[in-house]
Parts: structure tokens; C-alpha cells; sequence
């Protein structure tokens, strides 16, 4: 994404025009955040649905699951999901 961004800088500035081009980066990614709970307090953040997984070892579909039904892990956790 940087190298799209400086191709974008290196756009604008070889315009011959008087007019400064506004060049948008965008902060929004497609990964959400799962917060992991354990007693009500947060014990882990995670930056996608794919990492959580690999990391509590389980698959993509039973994170999701877990998240859908407030479901109890068997370490205690429980899945949120906020973006």
C-alpha cells in the first residue's frame, strides 16, 4: 500500500498544473478486532479472526461461531468482535 501511495505523490507532483492534488490514504482495513475476555476483563486482543485462530488453534469457522453465540471457550474465554 506505501508503494501505491508514493506512485499516487509521484503522480501529483509531475502534473504540470497549478492546483495541488489531494492524495487520500486510507486507515480502513478489512480485518476486525476480537477481544478475548476471561471474568470480564481483557486477557487478549487480536488484529483479525484469522490470527485469534491460529493462535487458540482452533479454525476460522469456530472462532466466528464462538463469536456469533457468546460461546464459552473450553480455557474460558469469551469472543468478542468489535471493528
Amino acid at each position: 500500500m506505501l508503494s501505491r501511495f508514493f506512485h499516487a505523490r509521484q503522480l501529483a507532483f509531475s502534473k504540470k498544473s497549478e492546483e495541488p492534488v489531494a492524495i487520500k490514504e486510507s486507515n480502513k482495513t478489512s480485518s476486525k478486532i476480537v477481544y478475548a475476555y476471561l471474568d470480564g476483563k481483557l486477557v487478549g486482543q487480536y488484529d483479525s479472526i484469522t490470527k485469534c485462530a491460529q493462535f487458540l488453534g482452533l479454525s476460522r469457522a469456530m472462532v466466528k461461531k464462538a463469536i456469533d453465540s457468546q460461546t464459552v471457550l473450553d480455557n474460558g474465554f469469551i469472543l468478542t468482535l468489535n471493528n
